[in-house]
């Protein structure tokens, strides 16, 4: 939503269970409409961004993302294949589209492949990925995707090193101190994380499953350990 609110259209689903929850770019879900949240009735919703101001057309609702980014995953109630056909009667009957096109004839432009792009999953990419090029890129994205507001105690510490969201970041015009140290936290927090991800769940059937037992008593430890 950086250049404009994205209106998406559900159709009536006829009592079937559905949702389509957004996640931002924290991966946190600020909506989720549905059945079981907006009902089963035809129904229209604009998606706008965290700065945007204007009019919406009608009764259209504002959904307001908390970063300019945001995508969708939906999930749609079926009962066995014989009932695949009237699923993807739904599914043809969701729409999505910029606002500016809103009840116009709207064809979404192909996209584009630019082979600089790495395709490899984006996991190993930011695994391998240099501190100067990561905190800068961190910067730089929380321009339009800022921070919740519960981040602001860590976002207050890490501004005494130089590191603002949506300012630009210039790793070599830190201190030799704090470039050695940022050096180190990649594989440092790296480790950390793998190991609370493998602390807090079991994995059935290949799925990871988090247990609250476990994320209680990780949460416990790590407020334990002292910050460096």
């Amino acid at each position: 939503m950086t250049k404009e609110p994205i209106v998406i259209h559900v159709p009536d689903s006829g009592g079937r269970y559905y949702l389509l929850p957004l996640l931002d770019m924290w991966s946190d879900v600020f909506t989720s409409p549905g059945s079981r949240t907006t009902g089963t009735g035809e129904q229209t919703f604009a998606i706008v961004g965290p700065s945007w101001h204007g009019e919406l057309p009608g009764d259209m609702e504002m959904i307001r993302s908390p970063t300019s980014t945001a995508w969708m995953i939906g999930r749609i109630q079926t009962n066995g294949k014989s009932d695949y056909e009237n699923v993807h009667t739904f599914q043809d009957g969701l729409k999505a589209c910029p606002l500016s096109a809103w009840g116009k004839e709207y064809v979404a432009p192909k996209g584009k492949v630019d082979p600089k792009i790495s395709s490899k999953p984006p996991i190993e990419q930011v695994a391998n990925m240099a501190a100067a090029k990561y905190f800068a890129l961190f910067t730089t994205m929380t321009g339009d995707n800022p921070p919740h507001s519960n981040d602001y105690p860590i976002l207050a510490r890490v501004k005494h090193i130089g590191i603002e969201p949506g300012k630009p970041f210039d790793f070599t015009k830190a201190t030799p101190q704090i470039q050695e140290a940022l050096k180190k936290a990649v594989p440092i927090v790296q480790e950390k994380i793998k190991a609370g991800l493998a602390a807090a769940g079991t994995t059935v059937n290949n799925w990871s499953m988090l247990l609250w037992d476990r994320l209680r008593a990780t949460h416990a430890r790590s407020l334990r350990r002292p910050w460096s």
